[in-house]
């Protein structure tokens, strides 16, 4: 269980606070809660601990940092749970087809619509003491 302080509550309900900042804060709980910083290549370090729903939500927000920040690669196997098998199949097509199409990119980005996506799953399944609704 991720427990967030006030400061933190108030963040994440805040319409000025980029989506990315609020990704970020959740995924900085789950690193102190485990006492680790993971660097974003060695995705495998450290996961055997994290609880299912931990790992799934951190694992897909560094795959998702990384197509943003790098390059779109085929999705880690988490997001199919955040996001569906659909889209994972629909996605990994895509990558695979080699097209370039920037309306894509832009929806998965920590601030794009993935982005919301995997906030709102997060704050939903995560199982912390704030809720967002």
């Amino acid at each position: 269980m991720l427990e967030f302080n006030t400061a933190t509550k108030e963040k994440l309900i805040n319409s000025k606070i980029k989506n990315e900042e609020k990704l970020y804060l959740i995924s900085r709980y789950i690193e102190e809660k485990y006492c680790f910083q993971i660097q974003p290549n060695h995705w495998d370090d450290k996961f055997d601990n994290l609880l299912e729903v931990e790992r799934i939500y951190y694992r897909t927000w560094l795959w998702l940092c990384y197509a943003e920040w790098e390059n779109l690669v085929v999705p880690v196997p988490e997001f199919e749970v955040i996001y569906g098998s659909v889209q994972m199949s629909n996605l990994t097509k895509y990558i695979k087809s080699n097209e370039d199409n920037q309306e894509i990119d832009k929806i998965y980005t920590l601030d794009g619509k993935a982005g919301i996506v995997l906030l709102e799953w997060g704050l939903e399944n995560l199982q912390t003491t704030y809720n967002i609704s």
